[in-house]
């Protein structure tokens, strides 16, 4: 019997499919200007990566963008536990919440620059994305906290520590997870297009906006490549993260909550 492909067969058959279905545009444009093909953007990309200016550009970016989802990651949890055990405080911050996940992300970016000065700007506004998301997943997965698990906690007296790595962490990771995610994306594009619009020196929006100007459609396609290979890459890193820190958290603590419980009889 043959074996079967691994997975990893199948996702170079859909990129190859992909690469082949643009290339196949690209001829039938028959322009550069308008669509370079796949290989004139790994050339691009190749060279802008022999500068120095490309990793200068890309650290400044990456640094804000990252901070921002970090900000965004600690102010959402200082707003969703308070929102899951008070309704009152959930209603309040349901207008807000709301408004930032339906406004338009250039309206933002614009007001923003009248606040902060554009060298700062993606991290404002990377955090401001990033919010609503963070905040949301960590108040589903706390509402959705399994009561049984609770009752047990609260019945068998356990530690605040154990109950948080026997009860709740568990049942809020994969939410937490799922958000985090999607919010490290969102960063990125909402990161980059702020400097597209507030050209801070030295990010790679500015890098964007130059290629534009020039007409260098292959190198704007190469930029935005290098931007969904930086977000692809951090996106592996925090599901690495995650993971071990599941593994970590989430793991047992043999006697914690029996020595709690004969203290307590």
């Amino acid at each position: 019997m043959g074996r079967k492909p691994g997975p990893w067969a199948g996702r170079a058959a859909v990129v190859a499919f992909w690469l082949l279905a643009w290339q196949l545009a690209a001829l039938a444009v028959g322009q550069e200007l308008l669509l370079p093909g796949p290989a004139q953007t790994v050339w691009q990309l190749a060279r802008l990566m022999c500068s120095a200016d490309f990793w200068q550009r890309a650290a400044f970016t990456a640094l804000r963008v990252l901070g921002g989802f970090i900000l965004g990651g600690c102010a959402g949890s200082a707003l969703a536990v308070p929102a899951a055990f008070c309704p009152v405080v959930r209603r309040l911050l349901a207008v807000p919440v709301q408004l930032i996940k339906a406004a338009p992300v250039a309206s933002f970016i614009i007001l923003a620059l009248l606040w902060v000065r554009s060298r700062w700007l993606s991290l404002l506004i990377s955090g401001l994305m990033a919010l609503p998301i963070l905040y949301t997943a960590l108040l589903e997965g706390i509402l959705q906290a399994d009561g049984a698990l609770r009752e047990m906690a609260r019945v068998f007296r356990l530690a605040p520590m154990a109950a948080l790595r026997a009860v709740w962490l568990p049942e809020v990771l994969p939410y937490l997870a799922q958000g985090m995610r999607l919010a490290l994306g969102l960063c990125w594009k909402s990161g980059v297009a702020a400097e597209i619009i507030g050209l801070p020196r030295g990010g790679l929006g500015e890098a964007f906006y130059a290629a534009k100007l020039a007409l260098a459609t292959g190198e704007l396609f190469a930029w935005t490549a290098a931007v969904l290979a930086f977000s692809a890459l951090c996106e592996r890193a925090l599901t690495r993260l995650l993971a071990s820190a599941a593994g970590c958290l989430c793991a047992p603590q043999p006697g914690a909550g029996l020595q709690k419980r004969g203290r307590a009889v």
